[in-house]
């Protein structure tokens, strides 16, 4: 798989694109409408120079939010239990 495959596969798994977006523009410097439209939209081009570093972040990125998205589903699974 070549890095900008990885870098699909990781797209998917990104829970809030839009927040990502926007940190992640800011990180690296580019507007958010660049890396969104040219990044991680139709084209895919992310810069050769930056997959390494695209890929690292969005890794940790994931790593990071897991648990929040976790929790949340956690927390709607006992709610409706709840109302039940």
């Amino acid at each position: 798989m070549d890095k900008i495959d990885e870098i699909k596969v990781l797209w998917k798994k990104i829970p809030n694109k839009t927040t990502f977006i926007m940190v992640f523009s800011k990180e690296i410097g580019r507007s958010a409408n660049t890396v969104h439209n040219h990044w991680f939209a139709r084209f895919w081009q992310v810069p050769q120079a930056k997959q390494d570093d695209t890929i690292k972040y969005m890794k940790k990125y994931i790593k990071n939010k897991s648990p929040q998205i976790n929790e949340i589903k956690t927390n709607k699974i006992r709610n409706e239990s709840c109302e039940t």
